[in-house]
């Protein structure tokens, strides 16, 4: 793998680089850990629970996920819980990823994403509002 290169805009504040790792997050380890080495400033943002397997928090994946959790600078969005789960609406089998995410990340560093217009073709969007987690 060749060095990051890049100017950064000297009119953003805060460099940001997202992540979707839809072919799973341990097939871009070595991208985001040099990312993460060489610009260590950058905030980095990972789609959709970082494409980890719902339900398995003994997952590999997991674990990597949950290790990046000691960099202040990486945030992870709440996102497209059909993707990362088989399981049906409303997806209860994923409360306890979600919490521990709250606990290892702490709210401040994990974002909610509806995922629209796809997730209508997997739930109508009526009705979400109020829904628990």
């Amino acid at each position: 793998m060749g060095r990051l290169e890049g100017d950064v805009d000297p009119h953003c504040s805060v460099p940001a680089v997202g992540f979707m790792v839809m072919k799973g997050l341990l097939l871009h380890k070595p991208e985001i850990e040099e990312l993460m080495a060489e610009f260590p400033k950058t905030t980095v943002i990972l789609d959709h629970l970082a494409f980890c397997p719902g339900g398995d928090l003994e997952d590999p994946s997991w674990d990597y996920l949950m290790s990046l959790a000691k960099h202040d600078n990486v945030y992870v969005k709440i996102s497209a819980f059909f993707r990362v789960t088989k399981e049906p609406w409303p997806y209860q089998g994923l409360r306890g990823k979600i919490r521990s995410l709250v606990d290892a990340f702490g709210a401040d560093r994990l974002m909610w994403g509806s995922d629209w217009p796809w997730l209508t073709e997997v739930r109508p969007a009526r009705g979400l509002h109020g829904t628990p987690l």
